[in-house]
Protein backbone atom coordinates (compact mmCIF):
# COMPACT_ATOMS: atom_id res chain seq x y z
CA UNK A 1 0.00 0.00 0.00
CA UNK A 2 1.37 3.27 -0.95
CA UNK A 3 0.66 6.16 1.19
CA UNK A 4 -1.34 9.40 -0.17
CA UNK A 5 -1.29 12.89 0.94
CA UNK A 6 -3.76 15.82 0.95
CA UNK A 7 -3.18 19.29 1.38
CA UNK A 8 -6.22 21.66 1.67
CA UNK A 9 -6.01 25.26 2.22
CA UNK A 10 -7.83 28.39 2.63
CA UNK A 11 -8.15 30.79 -0.77
CA UNK A 12 -5.11 32.47 0.16
CA UNK A 13 -3.27 30.17 0.99
CA UNK A 14 -3.00 31.24 5.43
CA UNK A 15 -4.64 28.21 6.46
CA UNK A 16 -4.41 24.18 5.78
CA UNK A 17 -5.23 20.77 6.83
CA UNK A 18 -2.70 18.47 5.58
CA UNK A 19 -3.68 14.25 5.58
CA UNK A 20 -0.97 11.72 5.13
CA UNK A 21 -2.45 8.04 4.95
CA UNK A 22 -3.71 5.37 2.71
CA UNK A 23 -7.63 4.65 2.03
CA UNK A 24 -9.47 5.16 5.16
CA UNK A 25 -6.71 4.89 7.66
CA UNK A 26 -5.45 8.71 8.06
CA UNK A 27 -1.72 8.24 9.93
CA UNK A 28 -1.53 11.88 9.67
CA UNK A 29 -3.44 14.54 10.32
CA UNK A 30 -2.43 18.13 11.42
CA UNK A 31 -3.12 21.87 9.99
CA UNK A 32 -1.39 25.31 9.81
CA UNK A 33 -2.18 28.87 9.88
CA UNK A 34 0.04 31.75 9.11
CA UNK A 35 -0.54 34.97 11.16
CA UNK A 36 0.69 38.36 9.95
CA UNK A 37 1.30 41.72 11.61
CA UNK A 38 -1.95 43.14 10.13
CA UNK A 39 -3.53 40.64 11.81
CA UNK A 40 -3.10 41.88 15.40
CA UNK A 41 -2.82 40.10 18.70
CA UNK A 42 -4.53 36.81 18.71
CA UNK A 43 -4.99 35.27 21.71
CA UNK A 44 -5.94 31.84 23.04
CA UNK A 45 -6.21 30.15 19.51
CA UNK A 46 -8.38 27.19 19.08
CA UNK A 47 -8.10 24.37 15.42
CA UNK A 48 -11.04 22.07 15.65
CA UNK A 49 -10.74 18.99 13.38
CA UNK A 50 -14.20 17.96 11.99
CA UNK A 51 -15.22 14.95 10.13
CA UNK A 52 -18.78 13.91 8.46
CA UNK A 53 -18.13 17.88 7.51
CA UNK A 54 -20.83 17.51 4.56
CA UNK A 55 -23.50 14.49 6.08
CA UNK A 56 -26.92 15.43 7.41
CA UNK A 57 -26.18 14.91 10.49
CA UNK A 58 -23.65 17.58 10.62
CA UNK A 59 -19.96 17.72 11.91
CA UNK A 60 -18.44 15.64 14.49
CA UNK A 61 -15.22 16.64 16.47
CA UNK A 62 -12.30 14.46 16.54
CA UNK A 63 -9.95 16.60 18.47
CA UNK A 64 -9.17 20.25 19.61
CA UNK A 65 -5.72 22.25 19.26
CA UNK A 66 -5.41 25.20 21.21
CA UNK A 67 -2.44 28.04 21.79
CA UNK A 68 -3.09 29.50 25.09
CA UNK A 69 -2.00 32.96 25.47
CA UNK A 70 -1.31 35.95 23.57
CA UNK A 71 0.91 36.60 20.06
CA UNK A 72 0.85 39.38 17.62
CA UNK A 73 3.39 38.83 14.46
CA UNK A 74 6.24 40.57 14.43
CA UNK A 75 6.96 43.79 11.82
CA UNK A 76 7.41 42.45 8.41
CA UNK A 77 7.33 38.94 9.57
CA UNK A 78 4.46 36.06 10.47
CA UNK A 79 3.93 33.39 13.07
CA UNK A 80 3.31 29.96 11.63
CA UNK A 81 0.66 28.15 13.84
CA UNK A 82 1.25 24.48 13.65
CA UNK A 83 -1.00 21.83 15.65
CA UNK A 84 -0.12 18.31 16.68
CA UNK A 85 -0.93 15.18 14.66
CA UNK A 86 -4.03 14.08 15.72
CA UNK A 87 -3.76 10.66 14.08
CA UNK A 88 -3.94 8.31 13.34
CA UNK A 89 -7.80 7.76 12.14
CA UNK A 90 -9.66 5.19 11.12
CA UNK A 91 -12.65 5.80 9.05
CA UNK A 92 -15.58 2.93 8.68
CA UNK A 93 -16.82 4.92 5.56
CA UNK A 94 -15.72 7.55 2.83
CA UNK A 95 -15.93 10.89 5.16
CA UNK A 96 -15.54 14.44 4.67
CA UNK A 97 -13.12 16.53 6.98
CA UNK A 98 -11.81 19.70 7.78
CA UNK A 99 -10.14 22.35 10.24
CA UNK A 100 -11.82 25.42 11.65
CA UNK A 101 -9.69 27.94 13.10
CA UNK A 102 -10.83 30.87 15.44
CA UNK A 103 -9.67 34.19 15.13
CA UNK A 104 -10.59 34.83 11.89
CA UNK A 105 -7.92 32.16 10.31
CA UNK A 106 -11.09 30.69 8.82
CA UNK A 107 -11.75 26.91 7.86
CA UNK A 108 -10.05 24.79 5.49
CA UNK A 109 -11.62 23.49 2.12
CA UNK A 110 -12.89 19.73 3.27
CA UNK A 111 -10.65 16.45 2.39
CA UNK A 112 -12.34 13.67 1.16
CA UNK A 113 -11.12 10.29 2.58
CA UNK A 114 -12.11 7.57 1.07
CA UNK A 115 -11.46 4.08 -0.31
Amino acid sequence: MSEESATKCTANGDTCQILKGSGLTVDRWYSTAYQFPADGPKCNIVATFKYNTRHSAGPHVWDVASFRGCATAPPRGYIKWTTSNVGPVVFSRNNHVNVSWTDGFGTTPDAHVHS
